[in-house]
């Protein structure tokens, strides 16, 4: 058998077989009817409903070709029975199509018949195996989930063998890009799950982007004319954290989601979800004193108002350098801590700069100022200031009022 390039196990006995086949899991058996401590129907029964659910084919082999033994072999499940001494040519042609039977077995089980992906049972194998594999050797694996835009509409307007059609040029052109690097399934209807092993979230975009590119190009004809289909993904990275596969079935769903939610015919990842989520608030101090401005940068540099906010903190030394900067984006947020004294530009007038050429709903801002007059406060106020602190101030206070417009802005 091993110059047929079979990778074969002895067992001399009974207990050594049971031991081979637990630990082993061959790919087929070849058994004995007589051993020296249990008969090999003993060994027979003890292994049958395993070897039933891992499809492994049992050749029985004995000196005594008797009726009685060949059905016993039969009903104990044994697929063939071989009588000793054989030829060596017979064994070798047996095992050939016995391992081309379970090829097709196999296959028949795993494979979706419609479109030839995998199916929902052989991808939730292929999630345990590779939670195992992390698990031992901590290799990352990516998980995307793909669905079909408006693939009822396809069905609905051009019937369901046009759909079949579409369903099958789907996986052939996903097979044809993936190759060997991950598993298609198909998870249910027109929605698919691709696992790639050793490729993470930014390997599996790359990949997944060309897919789509080919995938768009293809023209399904109707009549006179042609139409094309797109599809959606969401791809999940498994890591440390993720915990279990449903989780990351779930996470590579959400983003599934969100591709859905922007429009179709995109994709989205975890990453993406988080970055989409985070909050940008930039704490900006505008003071002549250079102390004051350093001490509350330093502040707030490190701080974290909620888990989805990256706080930036910046300082300018006058209202002219800041206004002419680049310090706006329209996607982030703002709390601007500013003097109102200063050269050049008086902190009032950037005040009112501000409130006439931003949006009020995006800056918070604090005026500081070393001049307690009541009618510099109204004025400010009127202007649109959220707050006034009057110099030497307490920093723990201005620290309380700080955080109290963070959390109106952030909740807005």
């Amino acid at each position: 058998m091993e110059k047929n390039s079979y990778p074969v196990m002895i067992a001399l006995n009974a207990e050594r077989g049971l031991k081979i086949f637990y630990e082993w899991k061959p790919s087929l058996i070849l058994l004995d009817f007589v051993l020296p401590d249990q008969s090999g129907m003993y060994v027979l029964h003890h292994i049958v409903e395993k070897a039933k659910l891992e499809h492994i084919p049992i050749i029985m082999v004995s000196g005594n070709f008797s009726l009685e033994n060949q059905v016993n072999a039969y009903r104990s499940v044994a697929m063939d029975f071989l009588a000793k001494p054989f030829e060596l040519e017979l064994l070798t042609a047996l095992i050939e199509n016995r391992f081309a039977m379970k090829k097709d077995w196999e296959r028949s089980i795993i494979i979706d018949e419609l479109t030839g992906a995998y199916n929902r049972k052989h991808f939730n194998h292929m999630m345990r195996q590779q939670m195992e594999d992390f698990e031992r050797s901590e290799h990352i694996f990516s998980l995307v989930m793909l669905d079909l835009d408006y693939f009822k509409h396809v069905n609905d307007t051009h019937g369901h063998l046009k759909g079949d059609q579409v369903l099958q040029a789907f996986v052939s052109t996903a097979q044809d890009v993936v190759k060997s690097k991950g598993i298609l399934c198909r998870y249910g209807g027109e929605e698919f799950a691709l696992i790639l092993p050793h490729t993470d979230s930014v390997q599996a975009a790359r990949l997944i982007e060309q897919f789509r590119e080919e995938f768009n190009a293809i023209k399904f004809p109707v009549k006179e004319t042609d139409f094309q289909v797109t599809f959606s993904s969401g791809i999940a990275q498994f890591s440390e954290g993720t915990g279990h596969s449903e989780k990351l079935v779930d996470e590579a769903d959400q983003a599934l989601y969100c591709a859905k939610r922007a429009g179709r015919n995109q994709m989205y990842a975890t990453e993406m979800l988080e970055r989409k989520n985070e909050v940008i608030l930039n704490q900006i101090v505008v003071d002549d004193d250079p102390l004051i401005r350093d001490i509350l940068i330093n502040r707030f540099f490190n701080w974290k108002p909620t888990n989805h906010t990256k706080v930036k903190a910046q300082g300018f030394a006058d209202g002219r350098s800041f206004l002419t900067s680049d310090w706006y984006s329209e996607n982030e947020k703002y709390i601007i801590l500013l003097d109102g004294s200063m050269p050049e530009m008086d902190g009032l007038e950037v005040l009112h700069q501000l409130r006439k050429h931003f949006p009020e709903q995006q800056l918070l801002i604090i005026m500081l100022t070393a001049r307690n007059n009541t009618d510099d406060i109204v004025r400010a106020l009127q202007i649109g200031a959220d707050d006034y602190v009057v110099k030497p101030f307490h920093m723990q206070e201005l620290v309380l009022r700080i955080e109290r417009l963070a959390s109106r802005i952030l909740n807005e």
